[in-house]
């Protein structure tokens, strides 16, 4: 990766959580970021397939703090759209963290990569949900109201 695509990654990558920052209501969280340009690598206690991930989230949600990891070198190459999912996708676990405090004290690592998986299904749902609200410009709450266009499915 040169410094000129790291540069132009990163301004774009930048922008776009700035974005999406306040259309998520998460304006009032200290958000950092973390640009991994050769040694990117997940937490220990992160699920086997993290190994593959493109950015990872840490929060702290008590007080409102996180910190999102980019791996530039796997973005390198990802188009438009998908940077986008994944910004909303790792901006989503700041969301949803705090379910993270229903485990137990004695789960294992198995039951908390477990829990994980569920927590990710959830921040993938929500993400492509707040992307096709964008792509349609939803600006009307209520587009099913006599004589509004019909709601579309999928």
């Amino acid at each position: 990766m040169t410094d000129a695509e790291y540069a132009a990654l990163r301004a774009k990558l930048l922008a776009g959580v700035e974005w999406w920052k306040a259309r998520l209501n998460l304006w009032n969280w200290n958000l950092k970021l973390a640009w991994e340009r050769d040694q990117f690598r997940v937490p220990d206690d992160f699920s086997p397939e993290s190994a593959r991930a493109l950015a990872y989230t840490l929060s702290d949600w008590q007080y409102n703090e996180c910190t999102i990891t980019f791996n530039m070198a796997g973005l390198l190459g990802e188009d438009d759209a998908m940077l986008e999912y994944i910004l909303v996708h790792e901006m989503m676990h700041m969301a949803v963290n705090e379910m993270r405090a229903l485990r137990g004290p004695s789960d294992s690592p198995g039951e908390m990569a477990y829990r994980l998986q569920h927590e990710e299904r959830v921040c993938t749902v929500l993400a492509r949900g707040f992307i096709n609200l964008r792509k349609e410009g939803a600006s009307d709450p209520f587009p099913w109201v006599a004589g509004k266009e019909e709601v579309k499915h999928g």
